[in-house]
């Protein structure tokens, strides 16, 4: 009996598990990257005599960028391919961080974190992409979220390379080493992962289907003729943009783009200003920076914990109680008094629940969009959520400008998860609420 097939990739081998690795790389240093001007702000701020307004705008440059770089250059892979756009950026985040590393002036400095954030804008749905497609689809949920564990990692690590470095050298180290790294990365990139086996099997006319039969081969998987090439194509579609609206229900998309808009927006407040905000209330750096690493620390258990547990209880509930934890531990740590051990223990538990919360929505996007538009719905989903980080620290300046004290201003910065949470219990579909491996198509 001739059984159709139904999954590209049936298990997971070395080769595959070797992929993904250079991808929690990618993301390792990708976040570095990014955390690199939070961690360096209260140094360079007394350096320049930069007021708090000034300082959100510089915090806010790297995300006017990856909301650029999410919208408009990822879902170039939907074309081109996943490791062509990846690599390429990669490339350019590595020269924007040596460039930031030679700033002498502020506009300067946000040409420069502007550059950085396209960069990462296109790295972080390829990149995501990339793994979710190198990954069977029972451990797709997973995989992704070993992939995000490496955001909170890039962040801890960030904070004892920041701390270590700028004692001795100044700021600039921070991007020179940052800078260094990640051209290491590219490297490794261009010589060790393959194209999206998902991307090779959609070319047109089975163009790819070469390459994809080779490439499957080195990852142990079974061969692919031109007759399982097309039942394993489950329907033909728009791409980009347009496709999101055309060929999925439009609550799906309008929704998803909310909790991104919501979600990091709130996160990106803890991650821009948490350490300028505590220094700010009268502890000094070193411990601010240890309140932070503890909230990375928590989020690295966070991300795991989701990308684990939602294979067996679905993602849309698992997602909604993280948001409404996330809500309640933001709004009681503005109010907690400036003791280390108490703030350390909440920034671990709002780590968990935020950053898990943060990550559900890259699962969500990978598993509500098909192969012909998930760097598309993963793009501009997070796109959409960079302009809330943009907004985020820029607002948090003011805010503080205006002398509104730590409470409210942690108060404010909680209510949007609320607003995710509604968001994401209204996205009624199927993808979602089922187990993972199970879901309806």
């Amino acid at each position: 009996m001739n059984v159709q097939r139904t999954e590209l990739l049936d298990t997971v081998s070395r080769y595959q598990i070797g992929v993904i690795a250079i991808c929690v790389a990618i993301n390792i240093f990708e976040a570095f990257d990014l955390f690199a001007m939070a961690y360096a702000a209260p140094v360079l701020s007394q350096a320049w005599g930069l007021e708090p307004q000034a300082l959100g705008i510089v915090l806010s440059a790297v995300f006017v960028g990856m909301a650029l770089g999410s919208a408009l250059v990822a879902p170039l892979s939907d074309h081109f391919g996943r490791r062509t756009v990846m690599c390429a950026a990669l490339a350019v985040l590595a020269g924007a961080m040596f460039l930031t590393a030679t700033a002498t002036t502020v506009s300067h400095l946000l040409i420069y974190r502007v550059l950085a954030g396209i960069a990462i804008g296109a790295i972080l749905p390829t990149v995501t992409t990339t793994v979710a497609e190198f990954a069977p689809d029972r451990h797709r949920n997973l995989c992704v979220g070993i992939l995000h564990v490496a955001a909170p990692a890039g962040g801890i690590l960030g904070g004892m390379v920041a701390l270590a470095l700028m004692a001795e050298y100044g700021w600039t180290s921070v991007f020179v080493a940052g800078g260094a790294v990640t051209a290491l990365v590219t490297v490794l990139a261009l010589a060790l992962v393959p194209e999206s086996p998902e991307f090779l099997l959609r070319q047109p006319d089975g163009r790819g289907l070469a390459k994809l039969n080779a490439t499957l081969a080195r990852m142990g998987q079974r061969p692919v003729d031109v007759e399982a090439a097309s039942s394993l194509l489950r329907r033909t579609g728009s791409t980009g943009i347009r496709g999101l609206f055309e060929d999925y229900p439009v609550a799906w998309t309008v929704l998803l783009w909310i909790c991104f808009f919501c979600v990091i927006f709130g996160l990106y407040f803890v991650n821009t200003w948490l350490p300028q905000v505590i220094v700010s209330a009268g502890l000094p750096l070193d411990r601010a920076i240890y309140v932070t690493v503890i909230f990375n620390t928590g989020g690295a258990i966070g991300v795991f914990w989701m990308g684990l547990r939602s294979r067996t209880r679905g993602l849309r509930p698992m997602l909604t109680v993280f948001l409404l934890s996330s809500f309640a531990l933001m709004a009681v740590f503005g109010f907690m008094p400036l003791n280390v051990t108490l703030l350390s223990v909440l920034a671990f538990f709002a780590g968990i629940f935020i950053n898990g919360s943060f990550v559900a929505l890259y699962i969500a996007a990978v598993r509500l969009y098909d192969a012909r538009s998930r760097s598309s719905g993963l793009g501009w989903g997070i796109g959409i959520g960079r302009v809330g980080a943009i907004l985020s620290p820029t607002v948090a300046g003011l805010l503080i400008a205006l002398g509104l004290s730590r409470g409210l201003n942690f108060l404010i910065y909680a209510t949007p998860f609320l607003v995710a949470a509604i968001a994401i219990a209204a996205l009624q579909s199927p993808r979602l609420a089922a187990r993972e491996g199970s879901e309806p198509s």
